[in-house]
Parts: structure tokens; sequence; C-alpha cells
């Protein structure tokens, strides 16, 4: 799937020749309870250099993986729990981090998510019933989530 939009900057509509491109197939979520909410940290000696490097949705006992790759989006289904992992021979470690503990989003219903492509990538922002939501952001350089 390919997306183009108009994107904000500093106050002033511009508008943006931008592509977003979809790989797999986005799941349908909305009415769908989320049962965890996890992200995968990249973490390199000993610093965390992306918060979101992966996030991991818990859906009606499947694990939908969620990826971005300047401003490319990546959607997949995972058949287990993600776990972490150490790779001491470059210094580097995954870690998980239950998000949705954290901002109490685990046992919500998905209202719905939205995706489109921003300056430095694409973000996609997921809505939760009692007006709560979780955007994640690809600047290119890493994933943040906001809150």
């Amino acid at each position: 799937m390919r997306y183009s939009n108009v994107v904000a900057v500093s106050g002033t509509i511009a508008q943006v020749e931008k592509t977003l491109d979809i790989h797999g197939t986005p799941p349908e979520l909305a009415g769908q309870r989320c049962d965890e909410l996890l992200c995968q940290q990249y973490w390199y000696g000993g610093s965390l250099e992306s918060p979101a490097n992966v996030v991991f949705l818990h859906v009606s006992s499947r694990w939908h993986r969620l990826t971005f790759d300047y401003g490319n989006i990546f959607w997949s289904i995972e058949r287990e729990r993600p776990a972490a992992e150490a790779l001491p021979e470059i210094e580097a470690e995954y870690r998980i981090d239950d998000l949705g503990r954290h901002l109490a989003v685990n046992g919500l219903l998905i209202q719905s998510y939205d995706t489109r492509p921003t300056l430095e990538g694409a973000e996609v922002e997921f809505h939760f019933e009692g007006g709560r939501s979780v955007t994640f952001r690809d600047t290119g350089e890493q994933t943040v989530f906001i809150a």
C-alpha cells in the first residue's frame, strides 16, 4: 500500500510529496481487546538507542509485530511472545518493555489506529477506549513512542 499526506511544519501546512509503503497486511484491530502491548528496546554499550525498536500487540491470541524502516512500515505475525536477547559480542541487547502495563492500555479495546507519513519517516497512532492513545514514530534514526 502507498499513501501520501499533508504534514504540518511549525504551525503551517506544507504539501509533502512523501509516500508511505506498508509491507505485510495491516491487521483489523478495531473493536479488539489489547491483551498486551510490548516494545523491544535496542540497547548498545549500556545506552538506550531505540525505545520501540519493534512493537508487539497481543490481540485475539495473536502477536502482531510492527516495525519501521525509514518511512516503511512492516506488519507480520509472530508465533510466540517476544523475549529479551543479549548480544555481548557487539555490546548490544534487546530488552522487552511492557509498555501496555506502564500506560494502562492492556485489557482496553482498540478503537482504531491511523498510519501516516511524517517528515522523518512514518507513524502509527493507536486509539484505545477511554480516550487513551499511543503513537509510535519512526524518526529515521530510531522508533520512539508518544503517549
